[in-house]
């Protein structure tokens, strides 16, 4: 459920979060979704890794990520990183 502050326009969101030791997580999603990785950054505030992965078939998944645990923040299907996101309004 999301928590959105009206007059702050700031949402606090807790969620609950899938979490494995991270080869684990890696291997799974080769292995069982066909799912390789297509973008990665680190976190500069907390130094966690966040990788997104896609397969062929259209799937993806969203991951952040240290040397030992690995938590799937999003999946779906139809990911486009193409640039055709709306661009941010100031």
């Amino acid at each position: 459920m999301l928590a959105y502050a009206e007059e702050s326009n700031v949402a606090t969101i807790e969620k609950p979060v899938k979490c494995m030791p991270t080869r684990l997580v890696f291997e799974t999603l080769k292995k069982d979704y066909k799912e390789v990785p297509v973008a990665h950054s680190i976190n500069d505030i907390n130094k966690t890794h966040i990788a997104i992965t896609q397969s062929d078939a259209g799937t993806w998944t969203i991951i952040e990520f240290n040397e030992h645990v690995a938590c799937l923040l999003a999946v779906g299907t139809n990911l486009d990183l193409k640039g055709l996101l709306p661009k941010p309004t100031m």
